[in-house]
């Protein structure tokens, strides 16, 4: 996007999450300027970049990392709705919604697409990196924060209880391996049973 406009592009991102990977090798093709800096350093780095390209009189547009902030927040508003409509043409519904919970932007979103709809339903984040009581305090601040934007009356003890944010499965960290993980990729189980009566295949990924 930067390219067809001609205008330049600088991505700043932690240490070890930036492993050669087709996009990555897009990144350099395009000519995007790319600065990997341990994680705690992250945050300043973008802060002094900004710094930097205002002070030579430049305007620069900050995407932040997984689109964490209202714009984002707004997208799974409208994914949210998505469901209810796709719900309604299918006749079914959906009492548990489960994905990965990173930024907090997803989970943000569906809580506050639930609020406004008045829905009654379980949405579970599970944490790819925070833990509690840090990891639900940011999704809360950004419901919230939404809510005040859009002029939403909300009941905070509503949206305290709307908001479950499962940290049990992190591990060692954001994209570090483990024995369980190795494990779990490394493992091709002939098919078993469940308790229901269900056949249950396990295939190496």
């Amino acid at each position: 996007m930067a390219v067809s406009r001609n205008l330049p592009c600088y991505i700043i991102g932690p240490l070890g999450g930036f492993n050669p990977t087709f996009n990555s090798k897009m990144m350099k093709l395009f000519g995007a300027e790319m600065t990997i800096v341990p994680v705690e350093k992250v945050h300043n780095t973008i802060e002094e970049k900004l710094s930097e390209l205002k002070s030579i009189g430049k305007n620069p547009y900050f995407i932040q990392g997984g689109g964490h902030g209202n714009l984002g927040t707004q997208a799974y508003v409208d994914c949210y709705r998505e469901i209810l409509e796709f719900e309604k043409a299918n006749s079914i519904f959906f009492d548990h919604i489960f994905f990965a919970s990173g930024t907090g932007t997803t989970q943000a979103g569906l809580v506050c697409g639930q609020l406004i709809h008045k829905d009654k339903r379980n949405i579970v984040g599970i944490s790819i990196a925070r833990k509690n009581p840090r990891g639900r305090q940011v999704v809360v601040e950004s419901i919230c924060e939404y809510l005040q934007e859009k002029n939403i009356s909300y009941n905070r003890k509503q949206v305290d209880d709307n908001t479950h944010f499962e940290d049990g499965y992190t591990g060692d960290g954001y994209g570090k391996k483990n024995l369980d993980i190795q494990k779990t990729q490394k493992r091709d189980a002939a098919p078993s049973w469940d308790s229901n009566g269900f056949r249950i295949y396990c295939k190496g990924i």
